[in-house]
């Protein structure tokens, strides 16, 4: 070993030698590249001594160097490596600029040494603490460090490099000479007004958040985004599968070499969401996509009923958030009142039951109008929403504020048409309604002070709220796949028949293990909530649930928890937080994984027992049910040996 370190040297690389890699370089100088590093290690013979067998034994085969260039290597092409070249350049050319400066620095040093005897000691002392300021500005590690987000930026003139990885202040100061742990798949190039993002497993990328906190507006950028090497320009819309994206292959399944894309909308006032992109076992997830402005330069062509009207919906509702921005007191607008007998859906065609009551003495031709209290509650029938393969129907309107008129009609507000987009159903889902023309026209409220909230105070009524497990071998199995042991929190749970309901005190869940986790619930919820863990172990999936309960009750359910006979499961419903999903693959032997899910749960307030159902058969007649009772279930679905 000591010969082989005594015979290694350094072959030096110029800008030439970069122009000209291609696929077929040698592994060497594919990595000099992918580092951005200016040598390759040779020895006396010429031979390069990084070789394929040497990356595989010192990166493994989970490394993003390893996929790229090796074992997805037939992948590799034009676009990605020019890219890469291009970053290659800008950082020589960052080093060139602090080079200029350290030449700068000893020019001026030789000039004030040979000056140094003509000089007076306290003046020559002025200029060497001014050299000294010079030098921290050049050579401290301090300068590249952004503290409000923890990373490491490089930039000057037309060039901005953000590495996204988050470092640590002192592990940076630690190794100022070795930054192997920052990624080079994980980072942000800009020049030129061009944009490079490159991506790897598991990156999670806030687009609004980067555009802030980085002062980027990507909109005004050409960009291209990588998932490893893939360059992600968006596909086509599955059939049968609404906001899944991808291309089927021959079996019509969907194809695992190519990335697919599933879109799960953040609301429906805003047209943005949570962008997931499969390829192959990696997952890339994007936060704050605009399904309408094809964030990122990722074009997602919608063909289906549902997301095409979907989108007509967010276009019309970012139009009238712009028509209705005006002064309370200037607003002259007239809008008209719905109608009992007009055609009121859910975004994915369920229809909405409408009843008149506080309405029914205000009618056009013999048809009344539908005030607050009429539409809150209401049932919504027929919904085929499915999430992942996963049947999530809406079943009631939840809220209708932001659709309320201005002034009051028997002591409410009328519902208005031009506005029913604002309403939302009790999956977090918005209406929609065939405009009809009315005798009673109103403006809009844009901030009622009064009104009945989400929940009408006389009409609502507490049901037993239900996590439930939905157990797949694919993403688009519509039945379930039984459990009959797993371990809950370590402790051994079997029987002969399928799994399928457990009652669970709020002390058998744990206090969150990851100080990181818990710190970033911290940061994001305030001191009147406690957080809480629960681990599912079976099969290869290990699914780790996190709790946020709010300690204290909402006033819109203090009345009906009082009458409540399930106080321990506590006020309000389970809602999934997909902001904080995770996904881990930890090898095991045998050539094995470990699936590691990270699911968080806004969850009912002062729960004291947690209700955990395990799916059981088709999920179309388990919704039927749950239709049926009334019942308030949130879903979350674990893929067996596959992410979701």
């Amino acid at each position: 070993m000591d010969r082989e370190l005594f015979i290694t040297r350094l072959a030096f690389i110029n800008n030439d030698e970069i122009d000209t890699i291609d696929k077929n370089s040698s592994i060497a100088y594919l990595k000099a590249l992918y580092q951005c590093e200016n040598s390759i290690a040779i020895n006396y013979n010429q031979e390069e001594l990084f070789t394929q067998a040497t990356a595989i034994n010192n990166l493994g085969y989970n490394s993003t160097f390893t996929k790229i260039f090796i074992l997805d290597k037939e992948k590799l092409n034009d676009t990605y490596l020019d890219a890469r070249k291009r970053l290659y350049k800008s950082i020589n050319t960052l080093k060139e600029k602090r080079n200029e400066k350290i030449k700068d620095i000893q020019d001026y040093l030789n000039k004030e040494i040979s000056l140094q005897d003509n000089l007076n000691n306290q003046s020559f002392n002025t200029k060497e603490n001014d050299v000294n300021l010079i030098l921290n500005e050049v050579f401290n590690i301090e300068q590249f460090y952004d503290k409000n987000t923890n990373t490491i930026v490089l930039k000057t003139n037309n060039i901005k490099i953000i590495f996204l990885d988050k470092v640590n202040l002192q592990d940076l100061q630690d190794n100022s000479n070795n930054t192997s742990f920052i990624s080079m798949s994980n980072l942000i190039h800009i020049y030129d007004n061009h944009c490079d993002i490159f991506a790897k497993d598991r990156s999670v990328l806030d687009i609004k958040d980067i555009e802030e906190k980085y002062q980027i507006d990507f909109k005004s950028l050409d960009i291209k985004i990588f998932l490893n090497s893939t360059l992600l320009t968006g596909s086509n819309e599955l059939p049968n599968n609404p906001f899944y994206f991808g291309e089927l292959d021959q079996d019509n399944t969907i194809k695992q070499d190519t990335p697919s894309y599933y879109f799960s909308p953040k609301d429906e006032s805003s047209g943005l969401g949570r962008l997931s992109i499969f390829y192959k076992n990696d997952e890339l997830c994007l936060l704050n996509y605009s399904i309408l402005e094809n964030s990122l330069n990722i074009k997602l062509e919608c063909l289906s009923k549902q997301s095409l009207e979907y989108k007509d919906l967010i276009s019309n509702t970012l139009k009238e958030q712009k028509t209705t921005q005006v002064d309370k007191k200037q607003a002259i607008a007239k809008l008209h009142a719905l109608l009992e007998n007009q055609n009121l859906e859910c975004i994915h065609g369920g229809k909405v039951i409408l009843k008149s009551n506080k309405g029914k003495t205000f009618k056009d031709d013999g048809v009344p109008i539908m005030l607050e209290s009429d539409l809150l509650n209401s049932s919504i029938v027929a919904c085929p929403n499915t999430i992942a393969g996963v049947s999530v129907p809406c079943t009631k309107v939840v809220n209708v504020k932001g659709s309320l008129s201005q002034k009051k009609v028997n002591n409410e507000y009328a519902i208005l048409q031009e506005l029913i987009s604002a309403c939302k159903t009790d999956k977090g889902f918005a209406l929609k309604v065939s405009f009809t023309p009315t005798k009673f026209k109103f403006d809009h409220s844009f901030d009622p002070k009064e009104g009945l909230g989400e929940q009408s105070k006389n009409q609502i009524e507490l049901k037993e709220p239900i996590i439930r497990l939905h157990y797949k071998s694919d993403r688009f199995q519509k039945d379930n796949l039984p459990i009959y042991n797993l371990l809950i929190n370590n402790e051994k749970k079997e029987q002969d028949k399928a799994l399928n309901e457990f009652n669970i005190d709020l002390k058998d869940l744990k206090d969150i293990e990851d100080i990181n986790i818990l710190n970033q619930f911290k940061q994001d919820f305030s001191k009147d909530y406690e957080f809480k863990e629960l681990n599912l172990s079976f099969d290869t999936n290990l699914i780790k649930l996190y709790f946020i309960i709010p300690k204290n009750i909402a006033k819109v359910y203090k009345s009906a928890y009082k009458e409540f006979e399930n106080k321990d499961l506590g006020a309000g419903y389970f809602t999934q937080l997909h902001e904080y999903d995770k996904i881990i693959k930890n090898a095991l032997e045998d050539n094995k994984e470990l699936n590691e899910y990270h699911f968080s749960f806004l969850a009912p307030a002062k729960m004291q027992n947690l209700k955990l159902q395990i799916a059981q058969g088709l999920d179309e007649i388990l919704e039927d049910e749950d239709r049926k009772q009334e019942l308030y279930v949130c879903k979350f679905v674990v893929v067996n040996g596959v992410k979701i």
